[in-house]
């Protein structure tokens, strides 16, 4: 029985000390009565909750008027019901307590909510500034015949509520959206209204296209010359500027220019409208093959004819037989025997030599000779390259066969594009490369070596010559 009495006393015990407590401190009720009566304790309690101060907004944004013109500030919104009272300042002086202002001075002004704490917002009121005297819009230029977009301008001071094109001091209908299209010369004008009214002005002229032709041929040119291309004749002086160019790069801006590269050169203007004409220049190369004509029989001729691009290169040829000149043409046929010399002058001096003889051997009406072109285009007409006999009524043709035939052909930069070796039968070529594909259309060399059964076996016979491709 003694546990249980000494839990029942200090039960009681217990019991007296808490009451004794409670009468020493408020209940929570009396608490937050007091709490709600002291000012420095109601902004960060409210009701049971804390309120920053930071959670109210208090929004009063700047006030823009016309000089003269007055402006009514209201009562920022909001939920302001724990606040008293407020007050309007205009600087440090109290303006008022009405619910709204009604301003119209530049100065700075102050709204002032009291409660448990202060709330304050600071704003001004600004007079719209007139842009007079600024420019607005400039002066255009453009192409003959071009249209061109005016826009509204951006960032003006505030103020304008209205604006009018004008053309020529006319009104100017044909607006959208705040710009206008324009291609007549003349002065055009933007007129703003608002707190004042102003007018700004620009002038549209044009500039005519020009046209005056030019160019420039592809050139040849010696590198060890001096070569110079000079601004092309004509008016271009509408042009704002213009500029060699080398390669797809700036070169010069000299009237005239050196011209010592190989490469693709041009001349360019900017203005109406931007214009570039180009040209290759090249460095000479030497066409001309070496001649070796075999023994003529009688009655036959040899035949040499030089090209337009040879003669571009060499614009003078000088032929001598044995150490006469008796020609200067670009081409030759003769019969004569001799030694010959051909000289060609250009960039360089080029040389050739060849012997013409006649046959000492029978079988002269066996001879082959090679075709000066060929077609090749599937037609069944012309369509290989190939030797044929000169004289096909000779009496006994077995007589006439041809072994050991090698035939070499070249292109017009001396290239070996196609060999042939046979021995009894004709060579021929059908115009194609290694891969199958038709070569170009052009002038081509050939040189043919081959053997008549009437000659002694170790002579062999030879012709070499130019021929034409036509598809």
């Amino acid at each position: 029985m003694k546990p249980i009495y000494n839990f029942v006393f200090l039960l009681i015990l217990s019991l007296n000390m808490f009451v004794a407590q409670s009468s020493e401190f408020p209940s929570l009720d009396e608490q937050m009565l007091n709490e709600s009566n002291d000012p420095s304790a109601c902004d960060t309690l409210s009701g049971g909750f804390v309120i920053p101060n930071d959670s109210i907004n208090l929004v009063l944004s700047n006030q823009y008027v016309c000089f003269g013109d007055s402006i009514q500030v209201d009562f920022p919104d909001g939920d302001f019901s724990r606040y008293q009272s407020f007050s309007w300042y205009q600087g440090d002086q109290v303006l008022s307590s009405d619910s709204s202002i009604i301003i119209n001075e530049e100065d700075t002004f102050r709204f002032e909510l009291y409660g448990c704490d202060t709330l304050s917002k600071t704003f001004e009121l600004i007079y719209h500034v007139s842009n007079q005297g600024d420019s607005l819009l400039p002066d255009l230029n453009i192409c003959e015949g071009d249209v061109v977009e005016v826009k509204y301008p951006k960032g003006l001071t505030g103020g304008y509520t209205a604006y009018r094109w004008f053309y020529q001091d006319s009104v100017y209908m044909k607006s959208s959206l705040g710009s206008i299209e324009i291609s007549e010369e003349g002065t055009y004008s933007l007129e703003l209204y608002g707190c004042d009214t102003i007018r700004d002005s620009f002038v549209l002229t044009t500039t005519e296209v020009n046209t005056t032709p030019y160019s420039f041929p592809d050139t040849i040119i010696c590198p060890v010359e001096d070569n110079y291309i000079d601004f092309p004749e004509g008016d271009f002086s509408s042009y704002k500027e213009f500029t060699w160019v080398y390669n797809g790069e700036f070169y010069s801006t000299d009237s005239t220019i050196l011209i010592d590269r190989e490469g693709v050169y041009g001349l360019s203007f900017t203005g109406c409208y931007d214009r570039i004409e180009t040209f290759q220049v090249s460095f000479p190369y030497t066409p001309v093959p070496e001649f070796d004509f075999s023994p003529l029989c009688l009655g036959d001729s040899i035949f040499i004819d030089f090209t337009a691009k040879t003669h571009q290169l060499y614009p003078s040829i000088s032929w001598y037989r044995d150490g006469i000149l008796f020609s200067e043409d670009s081409s030759l046929s003769t019969n004569e025997v001799g030694s010959y010399q051909i000289e060609f002058y250009g960039c360089d001096t080029l040389i050739r030599n060849f012997e013409v003889s006649y046959s000492e051997f029978d079988g002269c009406d066996c001879q082959i000779e090679m075709p000066n072109f060929f077609s090749p285009n599937g037609d069944n007409n012309n369509d290989v390259f190939k030797p044929f006999y000169i004289h096909s009524d000779a009496e006994n043709q077995e007589l006439c066969t041809s072994t050991d035939y090698n035939l070499q052909i070249f292109n017009q930069w001396g290239k070996n594009i196609y060999s042939s070796n046979t021995n009894d039968e004709l060579p021929n070529w059908d115009g194609k490369n290694a891969r199958g594909k038709n070569r170009l259309e052009g002038l081509y060399y050939y040189h043919i070596q081959y053997k008549l059964n009437t000659y002694p076996p170790d002579v062999k016979h030879d012709i070499s010559g130019y021929f034409q491709i036509y598809r």
